[in-house]
């Protein structure tokens, strides 16, 4: 199934492509990788943020923010990281707060995706999980040819340009139903499970998606009714053999969609019993000679020696 691949890419669909892009580029700083008619993808280290024109995929973008997933953005400077953006035009949706695991500090983008700086306190440090996130933050997840972090500016001019997004949260109605569908018909593994908060999490290769259940998050401002509501953020699953995943996939009752194939490659979508989206993806090779194939392949490459027995972390 999915035990063996990569998240390479997060789709974001999006109402206004000219609002979103001012948002991504000029508010938060972040570097265009590739760009078409239809789509915009920006380089956050070991991940693709691609945003898409949802009028033009059919999906339909609701009103109001979306809690129900949280993209998080690394930092060890929350404060003056904070400062630096607020500066280019960045409003936060509150001040800046202690949690048990870190200092946090949360904003939407025009279409009410959910974004957070965070910086791990001492005891999340000592966590498993927090091995996982050195070895990423530490590996070189830049591909020739492709722009190169800025170096050696003010955080104000770089923005978030030289961050990178470790974690995705997505919060689930129940836990035991959570691990059944992402371990029993994904075939991930988990990390580290910590169940009496109801949280999962699953080493991706370049970052860590993270299983929350609503009801055992503390201020979680998900709800039940908002995991009622369309899904205008998708993860990507990378796989090499796409024939034989999506095979896997139905016999193990994860239900994919139909099976297409496009000019990108091959694709169907999957979505976990909360409504959470996400593709199972192999780019065509067309696809891999674009700026994208050249920063997937770097990702998959650094992933998988991250993830090789033995490594670090």
């Amino acid at each position: 199934m999915l035990e063996n691949t990569k998240i390479v890419y997060v789709f974001l669909y999006v109402a206004d492509m000219k609002r979103s892009r001012d948002f991504f580029e000029s508010t938060l700083g972040l570097r265009v990788l590739e760009e078409d008619d239809d789509a915009v993808k920006y380089d956050c280290g070991g991940l693709i943020l691609a945003l898409n024109r949802a009028q033009q995929f059919g999906v339909p973008v609701s009103a109001g923010p979306d809690d129900t997933s949280i993209l998080v953005f690394h930092t060890d400077q929350i404060h003056e990281l904070r400062s630096a953006l607020e500066k280019r035009g960045l409003q936060f949706s509150g001040p800046t707060f202690d949690s048990h695991v870190g200092a946090i500090a949360n904003f939407y983008d025009p279409d009410g995706h959910s974004f957070s700086l965070y910086q791990a306190n001492d005891w999340a440090r000592t966590r498993e999980s927090w091995k996982r996130i050195t070895t990423i933050l530490n590996a070189d997840f830049s591909a020739a040819g492709l722009p190169s972090p800025p170096a050696n500016q003010p955080l104000e001019q770089v923005g978030l340009g030289a961050s990178r997004i470790v974690y995705m949260f997505l919060f689930i109605r129940n836990f035991d139903e959570g691990r059944e569908y992402f371990e029993k018909k994904l075939g991930l593994e988990a990390v580290e499970v910590t169940t009496f908060a109801g949280v999962c999490k699953y080493d991706m290769g370049s970052f860590l998606l993270s299983t929350h259940e609503i009801h055992a998050e503390e201020g979680a401002k998900a709800t039940l009714e908002g995991l009622t509501r369309p899904r205008t953020s998708s993860p990507v699953f990378w796989v090499g053999n796409f024939d034989d995943t999506y095979k896997a996939l139905k016999e193990a009752g994860a239900k994919p969609t139909a099976a297409s194939t496009v000019r990108i490659g091959k694709l169907c979508q999957i979505a976990d019993p909360s409504g959470h989206t996400f593709y199972v993806y192999e780019p065509s090779l067309e696809a891999l000679a674009w700026p994208s194939g050249a920063k997937i392949r770097r990702v998959l490459s650094v992933s998988q020696a991250l993830t090789a027995p033995g490594s670090p972390g």
